[in-house]
């Protein structure tokens, strides 16, 4: 007996088909399936994301704990979310650019 499970469902996704949805599809579609990772960007397009495993999870923990260094000596600049131009609130994003930018 394999101690690995099975996913239930498995979506892919070629790269070339372009799913868009409408705010309430997009609503009603992450209401049913909470457990997926999925984005709706301001022109509808939807995306899926693929689910946090111990290499991504190890991977984020590190980005946490810099952004949190960087925070407790930069309390003034650490913004949780922001408005951003077109008047919606989101998430604050963190970003490094390569070196050689």
């Amino acid at each position: 007996m394999s101690s690995q499970l099975e996913p239930l469902l498995k979506l892919i996704v070629p790269p070339s088909l372009d799913l868009k949805v409408s705010h309430q599809q997009f609503e009603q579609l992450a209401t049913a399936n909470r457990d997926l990772r999925l984005e709706r960007t301001a022109q509808g397009k939807l995306i899926v994301n693929p689910p946090t495993g111990w290499e991504t999870g190890k991977r984020n923990l590190s980005i946490t704990r810099q952004l949190g260094n960087w925070y407790e000596e930069n309390p003034e600049k650490g913004e949780a979310c922001a408005t951003s131009e077109r008047g919606f609130f989101e998430a604050v994003r963190v970003a490094w650019p390569k070196a050689f930018r």
